[in-house]
């Protein structure tokens, strides 16, 4: 576990503890291929992956590597899996926790950022977020 997946998780054992939801898994292998998400509620069907390296074109940014993670993330997919990807931005800000929230709470996300999804009043349900 690298720096920013631990500080997530950190995140993930308060939202925990506080909301007394279940408790993640990490590196939970989802598949025959070996292939693991980073945290996972399997009994909900979430997957969250921190995706580190962005600005410094890591292993997932370079052509193999995204190629490679749009394979992991469809076969999910196909599965049944809802993969919440969160960027290294998304930790520091605490914005991934809040969506991490609004998926086990099965509610919609309200606005936080009304200039990212388009909404003008930061208000009612995130465009952005779709809930089975």
């Amino acid at each position: 576990m690298n720096r920013l997946e631990h500080q997530f998780r950190l995140q993930l054992l308060a939202l925990e503890q506080e909301r007394g939801y279940a408790r993640h898994i990490t590196e939970y292998q989802f598949c025959d291929r070996k292939w693991r998400f980073d945290f996972a509620y399997p009994a909900k069907m979430i997957a969250i992956e921190i995706e580190g390296g962005v600005r410094k074109m890591g292993r997932h940014q370079r052509p193999t590597g995204f190629v490679n993670d749009a394979e992991k993330y469809a076969e999910a997919q196909v599965r049944g899996w809802q993969v919440l990807r969160i960027p290294s931005s998304w930790v520091a800000s605490r914005k991934g926790i809040d969506y991490v929230q609004a998926l086990l709470e099965e509610k919609q996300y309200v606005c936080k950022t009304p200039n990212l999804c388009g909404k003008v009043d930061g208000t009612g349900p995130c465009p952005s977020i779709v809930n089975p």
